[in-house]
């Protein structure tokens, strides 16, 4: 920001000092960079208060009034996109930092910074390495349809140019967290040790069709996130809240059958499930399948 009022300021030139200021904007509009003011970012360690960053927001707004005077009523396309940005983007930190740490915990990830500029991009952008199956990760769309949402993170559909459904499950960042979670719980490196031991055993896991079939885990560098297939279904907690299972004996045969059978497979290859809940269990209307296997052990 500083740099390009700078050397802007040395023109005397209006027509060479537009032409630069559009270049310098083109060249600076970068995440890497932080030169042009976005309006909304994620602090290191504890969220400011709405005080302060109505403070930085305000001085942020004066390096977009030192551009609008150069480029007059004539303001290009570049300026314009970027100034909008700016101004959606200051909106939505204003509400970030009104929140207490509880309700912000609550907040999928596409209300903030990065994903909130544009989810798609974003998510591949921080795909970064992994585990990876059967899937061509460049032909995937990531859209913001929250599909489910647990204590670890938050599940948002996603699909291919034909119309097959995946589910990319993107874990909490430490910023949305409350302290007490990321600091004394070790959150960042739990996940992680998390991740590397379900792309060990992975392969074993897509092998069996009582489980939703993995595609894709984060190594840990990138965005912490997994993708398996989409399994269209109830939870199984929510069946028995509704009383569904008391008068289908079917259903709850194939729902014993095929948790009991999983069970057995992990046992047979050496390894535990250690994350026995009804919630992690999905019955469609011809299969049953554990879909959150994240704590499955040696």
């Amino acid at each position: 920001m500083g740099y390009i009022l700078e050397t802007l300021e040395g023109i005397s030139n209006p027509e060479e000092k537009r032409e630069e200021a559009v270049k310098l904007l083109g060249v600076f509009d970068s995440t890497e960079r932080w030169e042009v003011p976005r309006g909304i970012w994620n602090p290191q360690y504890e969220w400011p208060n709405p005080k302060e960053v109505d403070q930085r927001l305000k001085e942020d707004e004066e390096f977009f009034s030192a551009l609008e005077q150069i480029f007059g009523a004539d303001k290009p396309e570049i300026f314009s996109r970027i100034y909008s940005r700016f101004q959606r983007n200051s909106e939505q930190m204003r509400k970030l930092s009104g929140l207490d740490s509880t309700k912000r915990a609550n907040l999928p990830h596409h209300e903030f910074f990065p994903f909130f500029e544009g989810f798609n991009d974003t998510v591949r952008n921080r795909i970064g390495r992994g585990w990876k199956g059967d899937i061509d990760l460049e032909e995937i769309t990531f859209t913001q349809e929250v599909i489910g949402k647990g204590g670890f993170g938050v599940l948002y559909a996603a699909h291919n140019p034909e119309g097959k459904r995946f589910a990319l499950k993107l874990f909490y960042e430490t910023h949305q967290l409350p302290r007490i979670s990321r600091i004394e719980g070790g959150y960042l490196s739990s996940i992680e040790r998390t991740l590397k031991n379900l792309a060990r055993h992975a392969p074993l896991l897509a092998e069996f069709p009582g489980f939703v079939t993995p595609r894709f885990i984060s190594s840990g560098r990138g965005a912490l996130m997994h993708i398996t297939d989409f399994f269209e279904g109830d939870n199984l907690w929510k069946l028995m809240e509704e009383g569904d299972l008391n008068v289908n004996k079917e259903t709850v045969g194939r729902v014993l059958s095929r948790y009991a059978g999983a069970l057995e497979y992990l046992h047979n290859n050496g390894l535990l499930f250690i994350d026995h809940s009804l919630g992690n269990v999905l019955v469609g209307e011809h299969d049953v399948k554990i879909c959150d296997y994240d704590f499955v052990s040696s």
